[in-house]
C-alpha cells in the first residue's frame, strides 16, 4: 500500500521591525563634506531613511571644538554644501563642550536624522567632550 507523505506544519513566524531601528555606523578617516564623499554619504543617508529616520544631514563638529571661529565657519559651509548635494536638510549642532553635550535640545535633535556626521578634528577631545553624556 502506498502512503502519501503528510505535509509538515509550518512554524508561525512573524517578524516585527522595531519602532526605531538602530542606525548605521561608518568610520571614515577623512573627506567629510567633500564632493568625493557624496556616494558614500548618500548611501548612508538612504539607509537611515529606510530605517524610518528623517532626511536630515547633521553636522556635529565637537572634535573641531578647539579650532578658530573662522575654521569652524569653513567646516559649517562645507557641510551645508554637502547636504545640498545630497538633497537633505542640513542641521548644524554647535556642540563643543561636555555641558553642551548634556543639553536636552541637542540630544532630542539627534533622535531622528538619517545621517549624523562627526567632523574631523581632535579625536581625544571628541571623546573627552562626549563620553558619558546623553549625546
Amino acid at each position: 500500500m502506498h502512503t502519501q507523505p503528510q505535509p509538515q506544519a509550518q512554524p508561525d513566524v512573524r517578524v516585527t521591525p522595531p519602532a526605531a531601528a538602530p542606525g548605521v555606523i561608518a568610520l571614515v578617516g577623512s573627506g567629510e563634506y567633500l564632493p568625493v564623499m557624496v556616494a558614500l554619504e548618500g548611501a548612508l543617508l538612504a539607509q537611515g531613511v529606510q530605517r524610518a529616520k528623517q532626511n536630515i544631514y547633521v553636522q556635529l563638529p565637537t572634535a573641531a571644538g578647539r579650532e578658530s571661529a573662522q575654521r569652524m565657519q569653513y567646516r559649517r559651509n562645507l557641510g551645508h554644501a554637502q547636504a545640498e548635494r545630497l538633497g537633505a536638510r542640513c542641521l548644524f549642532l554647535p556642540v563643543y563642550t561636555r555641558a553642551e553635550a548634556c543639553n536636552p535640545q541637542w540630544v532630542e535633535a539627534l533622535a531622528s536624522p538619517a545621517l549624523i556626521n562627526l567632523s574631523g578634528g581632535d579625536p581625544a577631545y571628541l571623546v573627552q567632550a562626549l563620553a558619558g553624556t546623553p549625546l
